[in-house]
């Protein structure tokens, strides 16, 4: 697999695949959106590898932090994900509507 299209997939897919699929929609939104030099698409897999999940909940998915991040998850959110609060918005709402959409396969 040609290193851009790695970059869109969850990279801990078989360790936690309970959200894989929502991870792999989620990056691949922000590698559509910015390239393979987004900063948000390597914002998210450094998230992710952290330990990150993606929580369904009414009214839209939500970023849960892992517990690799402790006390820093303020910081990370604050400096990483704040300045790019409306393209993530928009992202995760995308995520929502593929796993409520009835033409999906899998659950996310």
């Amino acid at each position: 697999m040609p290193e851009t299209l790695e970059l869109a997939v969850d990279p801990l897919a078989e360790e936690l695949p309970a959200d894989a699929r929502a991870w792999t929609l989620l990056l691949e939104g922000a590698y559509a959106a910015g390239g393979p030099e987004s900063y948000l698409l390597h914002a998210l897999r450094a998230l992710r590898l952290a330990g990150a999940r993606i929580e369904a909940r009414a009214g839209g998915a939500r970023l849960v932090p892992g517990k690799a991040l402790g006390d820093e998850w303020p910081t990370v959110r604050r400096e990483w994900l704040i300045p790019h609060a409306g393209l993530l918005k928009r992202l995760l709402a995308e995520v929502t509507e593929a796993a409520e959409s009835p033409d999906s396969v899998a659950s996310l």
